[in-house]
């Protein structure tokens, strides 16, 4: 006989199969760092520079919030996930007062799409490398190296 499913997974397989599935993709959180001028003036400085901006997610995901989950939710604080047609928004929120430091529209569909194209890139093996930079202590270069050759039968 076959193995009995759990409850809730049968109902959900079916609600799956049987309703819309909308995107989900990645979020990243993206920032300026910048420092105040020690005179009271009002021209900050940009670190490292003004075309900069630092990938925070990490920092924040833990205070990521979607502000109306029926529309659309947070895994892990670093996808999004549409559940729903609507409007709602992903927001960011302080450690210390819990007010909002940044948030993003988000527009949940019901356009339909359609993949017209996959393209597939087979990565059999990586390799880093870690360089010390000899002129600038305390800075090191990483660079990484995808090969696509498979060697050995099911690789």
């Amino acid at each position: 006989p076959a193995e009995a499913e759990e409850p809730g997974e049968d109902a959900e397989r079916r609600a799956r199969g049987c309703r819309p599935q909308y995107q989900r993709t990645a979020l990243r959180v993206l920032a300026h760092f910048v420092a105040h001028p020690l005179d009271g003036g009002r021209h900050l400085a940009y670190l490292p520079g003004p075309d900069w901006l630092l990938d925070v997610t990490h920092l924040v995901a833990s205070r990521t919030r979607v502000q109306d989950p029926r529309v659309a939710s947070l895994e892990g604080g670093t996808v999004v996930v549409g559940r729903e047609p609507g409007v709602t928004s992903v927001e960011v929120r302080s450690p210390l007062s819990d007010s909002i430091l940044g948030e993003q529209m988000l527009v949940v569909s019901e356009e339909k799409v359609t993949v017209t194209e996959l393209r597939a890139q087979v990565v059999s093996g990586l390799s880093l490398t870690l360089r010390a930079e000899p002129g600038h202590p305390g800075v090191v270069t990483a660079t990484a190296q995808g090969t696509d050759t498979l060697r050995t039968p099911k690789q």
